[in-house]
């Protein structure tokens, strides 16, 4: 194998590992706890989407979690209820949920 074979493969994921969690049973959320939630997830995590409604909103936003960048976009028409889905390496199921309801509660 030549060095750049080596550094091909090196930057490929080891699917073996990928799992995804499910968060659910949570209402409204306060944005900037969410958005703040979002931001110190570990390197781990390499995408996220999902339903979310904040607090003194009237609908429901769609959100994206890719390259640690966060996109949110109104659902508009759509009554879902809110449910976060996380992708990643080797996560970890519990801490990540742990995390987000200490961090939701202020």
């Amino acid at each position: 194998m030549t060095n750049l074979d080596n550094s091909v493969l090196g930057n490929r994921h080891n699917h073996s590992s990928l799992r995804s969690i499910q968060i659910d049973g949570f209402s409204e959320l306060d944005r900037l706890l969410f958005e703040r939630w979002i931001a110190e997830l570990p390197m781990e995590v390499l995408r996220g989407k999902g339903i979310v409604r904040f607090k003194g909103e009237p609908m429901n936003y769609k959100f994206q979690l890719a390259s640690g960048k966060l996109s949110l976009s109104q659902a508009v028409g759509e009554e879902i209820e809110p449910l976060i889905i996380l992708i990643g390496d080797s996560l970890n199921k519990e801490k990540l949920i742990r995390n987000f309801r200490s961090t939701m509660s202020g």
